[in-house]
């Protein structure tokens, strides 16, 4: 039942970031799941994911929602218009990469400062997609 309020009453995204470039815009959304989930609390997300059966318990932290990589995906389709990103597609495991890293660090390492989500992005997320969109 408290997963289904949680659900029914998260609003994680309410708009896609638009800064004018993908680093920015993904930095954005990276700090706005950062939010979400401190207004969830993390104690309350780890007593859910304890109490979850295993198929379940990373529903909640959103591991399968495809609703969040249409973010992503129109995130690195207005990059592309712009020039910054390649004509291939994005694989999956790229595309769930920085919200995946996110969680963790909020969550598991309990907080997700400005510093870990621009190495998320500039690190990791920012390489993964020149490299796959060549």
């Amino acid at each position: 039942m408290v997963v289904a309020a949680l659900w029914h009453e998260r609003s994680w995204f309410p708009s896609t970031p638009d800064t004018g470039a993908l680093a920015g815009d993904m930095k954005a959304l990276l700090a706005n799941t950062s939010q979400q989930i401190a207004a969830v609390g993390r104690d309350v997300i780890l007593g859910l994911v304890t109490e979850l059966p295993p198929g379940k318990a990373f529903g909640i932290l959103g591991e399968s929602d495809p609703e969040r990589l249409v973010y992503v995906d129109e995130l690195v389709a207005r990059a592309r218009a712009r020039g910054e990103v390649g004509p291939q597609p994005l694989p999956d495991a790229v595309r769930r990469a920085p919200l995946s890293l996110a969680r963790y660090h909020a969550i598991v390492s309990g907080g997700l400062d400005a510093e870990t989500i621009d190495e998320i992005v500039d690190v990791v997320f920012l390489p993964l997609v020149q490299a796959a969109t060549r």
